[in-house]
């Protein structure tokens, strides 16, 4: 996994066309946001968009973004989460499919835990879980959503047309949003040293670190 991260990110880095821009503004996320929105699978709605804007601008403290574009301003990457008690919580990201090539999610995801822990966050958690790649860095965490509605014909029947309307559980969607955010294969290693399974992103800043930066 190392090897992997390190070579994608040397390949990128090698690029003089492209940039990683670190702490957006809640505008310049909007703007990443709705250019990628048609290139990226799955596809985020303007009403996902819009809400996750807001909370950028009302949030500009705890909420963050960060991004990959070319030099000259389009943009191919954009993760985004908020921080919390020394915890980095990424709950979705966006990248462009028509650079499939340039590993964008191993990329982006390389220079947000250099960024975090430059910052001295304790631990990062993908919420929603991670793609199949980086899972094997992390420890998985189990938990469940509750849901309070208040009493009311118009609560009633939103929760009844939204059940009639909903295709799929939140964890489905996730699944759907992992499954278009693979990353390439592992390349091959020439040894397998085993290793313990990491319990916190803390542990991985000591694994991945040397390989990162």
């Amino acid at each position: 996994m190392r090897k992997t991260v390190r070579n994608k990110r040397r390949r990128f880095d090698k690029r003089t066309d492209v940039e990683v821009v670190t702490e957006m503004s809640a505008e310049q996320a909007l703007d990443a946001m709705l250019t990628l929105a048609s290139y990226c699978h799955p596809r985020r709605s303007e009403w996902e968009i819009r809400r996750r804007h807001d909370f950028l601008r009302n949030h500009p403290v705890e909420g963050f973004s960060h991004g990959l574009r070319l030099k000259s301003g389009q943009w191919l990457s954009l993760i985004t989460g908020w921080r919390s008690g020394g915890v980095t919580y990424v709950p979705w990201a966006m990248h462009d499919a028509r650079f499939r090539s340039d590993s964008l999610g191993m990329v982006i995801n390389a220079c947000m835990i250099e960024h975090e822990i430059a910052r001295r966050q304790s631990a990062i958690e993908w919420v929603g879980g991670v793609t199949e790649l980086w899972s094997q860095v992390c420890e998985p965490e189990e938990c469940f959503c509750i849901t309070r509605i208040r009493p009311g014909i118009r609560s009633s029947s939103i929760q009844w047309l939204s059940a009639r309307l909903q295709r799929q559980t939140a964890l489905g969607y996730y699944q759907n949003e992992l499954h278009g955010d693979g990353e390439d294969e592992l390349e091959p290693v020439e040894a397998q040293v085993p290793a313990e399974r990491p319990r916190a992103m803390a542990t991985v800043e000591q694994r991945l670190t040397g390989s990162l930066q």
